[in-house]
């Protein structure tokens, strides 16, 4: 879904703090119409930006174990 999302100019956030507070909820599980038989384990959130901020350039250094 996040990947569709992406190709269709929609940003999408993943977080796994939602997912854990369902699991131990019975009662919010069953508001989400979550089956009782799946477990969720991550949370995806869709929508448009406020504003987008440009990515950095990241440099990364490896050190090699010889």
């Amino acid at each position: 879904m996040v990947l569709a999302a992406r190709d269709l100019n929609i940003d999408s956030l993943l977080w796994g703090g939602g997912a854990g507070a369902i699991k131990i909820n019975e009662e919010l599980k069953n508001k989400l119409d979550i089956p009782s038989n799946y477990e969720p384990i991550l949370c995806a959130s869709f929508g448009y930006a406020t504003n987008k901020e440009e990515s950095n350039e990241h440099k990364i250094k490896i050190n090699y174990i010889k």
